[in-house]
Formats: structure tokens, sequence, C-alpha cells
């Protein structure tokens, strides 16, 4: 497994600010935490479901090759770092996805 966190220097109010991606083998997303300026997350993939919102998409080799100066500032992450974080989520996650109307 590779560990990724993702920060979107510039971003649109309804998109992420942050990202922490887990990899697998192929460089696929196997689960993905997004943190809005908001407060709010959404966890995908594990215990917390929505695996159909996970990238098919193969993500490059290097996670720097995903930097764009000004826009996008990856870099690979330790696996206990990750699962710290991961583990620290609330027991379901926040967001629309979890709105009652």
């Amino acid at each position: 497994m590779e560990y990724i966190y993702i920060s979107y220097l510039t971003h649109e109010e309804d998109d992420p600010a942050e990202s922490y991606v887990e990899l697998d083998e192929t460089h696929r997303e196997r689960r993905r935490v997004d943190l809005y300026d908001n407060g709010m997350c959404f966890a995908y993939g594990g215990i917390y479901g929505y695996s159909e919102a996970l990238s098919k998409t193969p993500y490059p080799e290097s996670p720097y090759g995903l930097n764009r100066p000004g826009e996008v500032d990856a870099r690979p992450i330790s696996g206990e770092a990750f699962e710290a974080f991961w583990f620290q989520l609330p027991e379901r996650p926040t967001g629309f996805m979890d709105a009652i109307f």
C-alpha cells in the first residue's frame, strides 16, 4: 500500500481542501478522506463504504506527479500517519451524504 496527502491550494468551495488517500498495488484508491474548509469531511472505502466514489483511474507512480505549483501539493505519508488519521474520524462521515432533507 501507498499513502498520499494532497493539499488543494486553489479549489472551489464545493471541492475538498485536503485529501488523505490509500492506494493499492495498482495505484488505485482503496480508501480516501476528503476534508473541506467548512469542517466537513467525507470518508470513502473501508468501514465507511461509498467505495463507488473512489477513483478508478490509477495515480501516477510518484505522488509528486500530482503536483501543480500554486494549485496542488501532494506528498507521500506513512501508513501509520494515514491509519492514525483514519481512526480519528467520526463514527460516520459528516457532510452532504448524511444530510436528511
